[in-house]
């Protein structure tokens, strides 16, 4: 009896102490909490392209986009004090972003300048009579109008006539030749655009109106679609004076040769072209003003591309 008495109390000492010790399941469970933590998630924007009829062809107006967000709820899960998993909850704020609109001109430019019937004489006349005496012609609105919208001289002409000259001298220094690369024309267009219009505000300043630094603050090379960071990138740049013979501005050989020749007479930039890596040039003209005169901006951009 004495010892059917020792166990029963033993019994009870162990189921009395079982109740009141946590379990380890209980013990993991204490130490698991969540929390919910907001995050900002960036939507950005599309780029769109739209026709717009009051522009010319080639010519395009940008109006810039801006990215959206949403804010998300998230209920995190920690264990120990460690991130363990996370659960979505809902979105308390969303803000949809705006397109980017690229509109592209479609109107045809109807030339009504001094060169629309000059333009169409052969190459071999508009040469003599760059390099001849001529009367002295002003230009209008209308010429310079014509000649940045591309409608007096062939750029594809232009080109060819510049590396044949260009080649030319390369050979002679044993290097080897560039070649034309119409993708990247367009880029050699904006610069000698972007020279045009920012030299009023150069010239304010008291700066040189040729600057290698785009208005935006970036460098020339942005300038080219396809212009990575793989490849190396050069620019010259140049004015010179209209000096009032309309054919100097309807001759592609003309140009050609007077943007060719200053280059090499600069020392800086002919460095730059008889550099070997480039096998890429594409030249650019346009007309614009210093100092109340009409001068023609001319950029050439070279590539390793």
């Amino acid at each position: 009896m004495k010892n059917l008495i020792k166990v029963t109390l033993a019994s009870a000492v162990v189921l009395s102490s079982a109740a009141i010790t946590t379990s380890p399941v209980d013990a993991a469970k204490s130490n698991v909490t969540y929390k919910n933590i907001d995050k900002k998630v960036v939507v950005k924007y599309k780029t769109v392209k739209k026709a717009d009829a009051n522009l010319l062809e080639g010519q395009s107006r940008v109006v810039s986009g801006k990215n959206g967000y949403k804010i998300k709820v998230y209920k995190y899960k920690y264990k120990n004090g460690k991130y363990v998993s996370r659960t979505y909850i809902k979105t308390k704020k969303s803000v949809s972003p705006k397109s980017k609109i690229v509109y592209v001109g479609t109107k045809k430019f109807v030339d009504q300048s001094q060169f629309a019937n000059i333009k169409l004489e052969s190459g071999d006349v508009k040469y003599k009579k760059a390099l001849s005496t001529q009367a002295y012609s002003a230009l209008t609105g209308n010429d310079i109008a014509a000649f940045n919208a591309g409608a007096v001289i062939n750029t594809d002409v232009l080109n060819a006539e510049f590396n044949k000259l260009f080649n030319a001298d390369r050979k002679a220094h044993g290097l080897k030749p560039v070649s034309y690369l119409p993708s990247l024309q367009a880029g050699s267009d904006l610069r000698a655009m972007e020279l045009v219009t920012n030299a009023p505000k150069l010239e304010a300043q008291g700066k040189s109106t040729l600057s290698h630094i785009r208005p935006n603050g970036a460098y020339p090379s942005t300038a080219y679609k396809g212009i990575t960071g793989k490849y190396l990138f050069g620019e010259n740049i140049l004015l010179y004076s209209y000096q009032g013979n309309p054919y100097t501005l309807v001759s592609e050989k003309y140009i050609a040769s007077r943007v060719f020749t200053q280059f090499k007479n600069n020392d800086a930039h002919y460095e730059v072209m008889l550099r070997p890596f480039y096998t890429k040039s594409t030249i650019s003209v346009k007309l614009g003003k210093r100092s109340g005169y009409n001068v023609i901006y001319a950029t050439q951009g070279l590539t390793s591309q």
